[in-house]
C-alpha cells in the first residue's frame, strides 16, 4: 500500500513584505549567529538535573522577540520515566529568560504523562496558549489533549476554565489536534488535527482532517471559557478527506489562509498514483479539490533519476505567495526532492528542473524528513537529520541552490563540533521577524543561523 504523508496547513495571514530592486534583503546565510549564546546555539541540557532530559516539540517567536519552546522534561526512575509538559523561554541573545515562570520554565497543568506533545500560540495580549496531546497506549485515558493559559510571565491564569485548563478526552475515535493557531484580528483560536467520523449508514469510521475553530469569551464575573465559533462551517468545525487512513503519518502545519490536504491517493504502490490537493477556505470553509494531473505525468522523471520505481511520500508543504505550493518528498530512506505546483495544481516548469530539485544530490546524502520554512523573500529553508548530523539547505525562488548560504548552499551541524549529534534531530523552524535568523528547533538544542544581506 502506498503510504501517504499528508500536510495539512492553515493560517490566517502570512507576512510577504516586497521590496523595491533598491533596496537589500536580509536574509540567513547559513553559519551559527555568535551573538546567539555566543556559540549559535543552545543545549537544553543547561535546564536539567541528573537523570533527566528535556526534548523540544515546538517553538515561536513571541511579539517581543523571545523564544518560546514547548516539549517535555522525562525523568528517569530504576523502573520506569515519568514525563511532564512544559515551557521555557529564551532571550534573544540565546540566554535563559529567568522572569518566565519558575527561573525560565513554566509545567502545564494536566500533561504529565510519557509521550506528550505540546503546540503553542500567542494572544493579542501577549499570553500563551499551550496545547498538549497525548494518545491511545500512553496513559490510562487515550485521546487526551488539554489547552491551558498562561499569562506573559509564565504564570498560569487561573480564572481561564478550570484553575487555567480545559480538559478535552473521549474514547479511541476521540479527534487528535496537531495545531494551534491564534488569529490576532477575530481574537479566535484554530485547532488542526484528523478525527475518524462514520457515514450516515454508520460502517467503519473514516479518518478525516478536522479543524476547529473557537473563541476565548467570559462571563458576568469575568471568568474566561473556551466556546465553538458556531458561524464556522458546521458548528466550529470543517472536515477534508484524507485518503491514507493513519493519521500518525500526517504532519501539519499553518499557511495563508487555507487548510490543504495533499497526498497519494490510490492503494497500490505505483508510481503513477495521483497527487491530490484538497484546500479549505478558513473563512467562507469553501472546499475545492485538484487532481494533480500534471504531476503525475512527470512522476516518471523520479523514477529514472533514482533508477527504479518511486513511491513517495509528502513530507512537507508550503504555500507561495502566487497561491502554488512547494512540497518535499520522500521514498522511505533513500530519496528526498522538492518540488513546486501552481495554483491550478500543475507542475510548475520553471522550477528546479522541470519541476524538481533532487536534495540528496545538494546534500550528499540521504534527504528523508526534516523541517521547512519558506521566506518573504522567497527563498526556501530545509532540513533533515542524516548520519553525521544536521543538514539545512537554501533555495532561491526559481528552486537553484542559494550558494551564499552556509557551504555552498547547504549548512553541516558537523562543522560545528560542539554540537551534540544526538541533540540535533530537527523539529521545527522559524524566521526571527526582527533578525530575519534562521532558528531551527532541534530535539534537544536550539539554533540560530546568522544573518546576511543578498
Amino acid at each position: 500500500m502506498l503510504a501517504f504523508i499528508g500536510i495539512l496547513f492553515a493560517t490566517f495571514s502570512l507576512t510577504n513584505a516586497s521590496s523595491t530592486p533598491s533596496e537589500k534583503v536580509v536574509r540567513p546565510i547559513g553559519h551559527p549567529d555568535d551573538t546567539f549564546n555566543e556559540v549559535g546555539f543552545v543545549n537544553f541540557e543547561s535546564l536539567t538535573a541528573k537523570d533527566e532530559s528535556l526534548t523540544g516539540s515546538d517553538i515561536l517567536i513571541d511579539s517581543l522577540g523571545r523564544y518560546v519552546v514547548a516539549g517535555r522534561r522525562t525523568k528517569y526512575g530504576p523502573r520506569k520515566a515519568i514525563s511532564q509538559a512544559e515551557v521555557w523561554r529564551y532571550l534573544s541573545n540565546g540566554k535563559v529568560d529567568r522572569s518566565f515562570g519558575n527561573s525560565g520554565r513554566a509545567s502545564i497543568p494536566s500533561c504529565d504523562y510519557y509521550g506528550v506533545i505540546v503546540y503553542l500560540a500567542e494572544t493579542e495580549k501577549g499570553e500563551l496558549l499551550t496545547l498538549c496531546w497525548f494518545g491511545p497506549g500512553e496513559n490510562p485515558h487515550p485521546g487526551v489533549w488539554v489547552v491551558a493559559l498562561f499569562d506573559a510571565n509564565g504564570k498560569i491564569v487561573l480564572n481561564f476554565e478550570d484553575k487555567g485548563v480545559r480538559r478535552f478526552s473521549g474514547g479511541l475515535l476521540e479527534w487528535r489536534p496537531h495545531i494551534i493557531r491564534f488569529n490576532l484580528t477575530e481574537k479566535s483560536i484554530l485547532f488542526a488535527g484528523y478525527d475518524h467520523v462514520r457515514g450516515p449508514t454508520g460502517g467503519k469510521p473514516k479518518l478525516v482532517a478536522l479543524l476547529k475553530k473557537m473563541k476565548i469569551a467570559s462571563d458576568l464575573k469575568g471568568h474566561l471559557f473556551l466556546e465553538a465559533a458556531k458561524e464556522f462551517g458546521e458548528a466550529g468545525a470543517v472536515t477534508a478527506p484524507v485518503p491514507y487512513p493513519h493519521a500518525s503519518q500526517h504532519s501539519l502545519d499553518v499557511q495563508n489562509g487555507q487548510l490543504i490536504a495533499a497526498g497519494f491517493s490510490e492503494k497500490m504502490p505505483e508510481p503513477t498514483a495521483p497527487l491530490i490537493v484538497t484546500s479549505l477556505d478558513i473563512r467562507s470553509a469553501r472546499k475545492s479539490t485538484v487532481d494533480a494531473a500534471a504531476f503525475t505525468k512527470n512522476v516518471d522523471l523520479l523514477a529514472r533519476h533514482s533508477g527504479r520505481a518511486f513511491v513517495p511520500a509528502v513530507a512537507r508543504l508550503v504555500t507561495r505567495k502566487d497561491g502554488g505550493i512547494i512540497l518535499t518528498l520522500a521514498e522511505e530512506s533513500t530519496n528526498g526532492y522538492a518540488l513546486a505546483l501552481n495554483r491550478k495544481g500543475e507542475l510548475d516548469q520553471t522550477y528546479g528542473i522541470r519541476g524538481f530539485v533532487s536534495l540528496n544530490d545538494i546534500a550528499r546524502a540521504q534527504y528523508t524528513f526534516g523541517s521547512m520554512t519558506l521566506a518573504p523573500s522567497g527563498f526556501l529553508y530545509l532540513t533533515t537529520a542524516v548520519d553525521s548530523g544536521l543538514i539545512a539547505i537554501s533555495l532561491k525562488p526559481n528552486g537553484s541552490l542559494n550558494s551564499d548560504f552556509g557551504s555552498a548552499g547547504v549548512f553541516y551541524s558537523k562543522s560545528v563540533p560542539q554540537m551534540k549529534k544526538e541533540h540535533i534531530v530537527p523539529i521545527a523552524m522559524v524566521l526571527d521577524p526582527k533578525t530575519n535568523g534562521l532558528v531551527i528547533l532541534c530535539l534537544g538544542q536550539l539554533i540560530r543561523l546568522r544573518e546576511g544581506l543578498e
